[in-house]
């Protein structure tokens, strides 16, 4: 990984994606292709050539700054057989190509904020007879314009970190889409004979989190199971890298199903105390 220019952000190189599609199995001679990081002069059929396109572009506000960065990977093909044959090699070798890309844990590590892939496919009748197949894919990632923000996705609760309650056997990581926290003194107002208002703090909440996640069985069963028992658990919440070690009562749960989109939960966790 690079960074990219002055932001705090770690970029995917050229070399990296080299090194990402090197792990693959090809339908060709040694189940391998030649790769390469610049445009070939004189080509090699069959290879792969791997370029960023352009410098990483960047949107900024006055919260958060977006940086993307765009690659293209070019796939030459000559055809020395049935063109059938090929074609079926060709289709192989994309799929493999993506499925590669797809499970690689590019920049920023576990984080997803957004990929775009996409194949176009060309036939070449010039010198030879073969294809040219362009996957163009870009990157995203999210940073604090500011550069000491925290970001959302830097955000993770942990269930049942000691691994006490079944179903589970250990810790169950839950991905944070959308927290809301709140906690601080409630505050009662009131006037006083001359109409001044004076403020009075009353009771301090350590903790009321409201949670959206994806709904997975595992996390489903737990909150399942916790809500029938009412009884406090061991949790984690780690926020801008800090780590906080909570006890938790579960509250009430909504969960949203959308036809075309992934089903998510809301659910509230009451903050009662902390445990080492």
């Amino acid at each position: 990984m690079s960074s990219s220019g002055n932001f705090g952000a770690q970029t995917l190189t050229q070399k990296e994606v080299v090194d990402i599609l090197k792990a693959g199995t090809y339908p060709y001679k040694g189940s391998t292709i030649p790769f390469f990081i610049e445009k070939q002069m004189f080509p090699i059929y069959p290879s792969v050539e791997v370029r960023r396109i352009g410098s990483p572009s960047t949107t900024s506000d006055v919260l958060a700054t977006k940086i993307d960065t765009t690659f293209e990977i070019k796939l030459l093909l000559k055809y020395t057989r049935k063109e059938e044959f090929e074609e079926a090699d060709r289709l192989v070798t994309e799929d493999e190509i993506l499925r590669l890309l797809e499970d690689a844990d590019i920049p920023p590590p576990n984080k997803i904020f957004f990929e775009q892939k996409s194949w176009n496919t060309a036939v070449i009748d010039r010198a030879i007879f073969g294809s040219e197949s362009t996957l163009r894919f870009t990157v995203s990632e999210i940073i604090s314009t500011r550069g000491d923000g925290v970001v959302g996705a830097d955000n993770t609760f942990e269930l049942d970190s000691l691994g006490e309650l079944s179903p589970l056997t250990g810790p169950l990581s839950v991905q944070i889409i959308s927290l809301r926290d709140t906690s601080g003194a409630t505050v009662d107002k009131h006037s006083v004979d001359d109409g001044q208002m004076q403020y009075d703090p009353r009771e301090l909440i350590d903790g009321e989190l409201s949670i959206d996640y994806e709904s997975t069985p595992d996390i489903d069963a737990f909150v399942k199971q916790v809500t029938n028992d009412r009884e406090e658990f061991k949790g984690k919440l780690v926020r801008g890298g800090i780590s906080e070690q909570v006890l938790l009562l579960l509250g009430s749960s909504v969960r949203t199903s959308r036809y075309s989109e992934i089903e998510t939960v809301t659910t509230q966790f009451f903050v009662v105390g902390a445990w080492t």
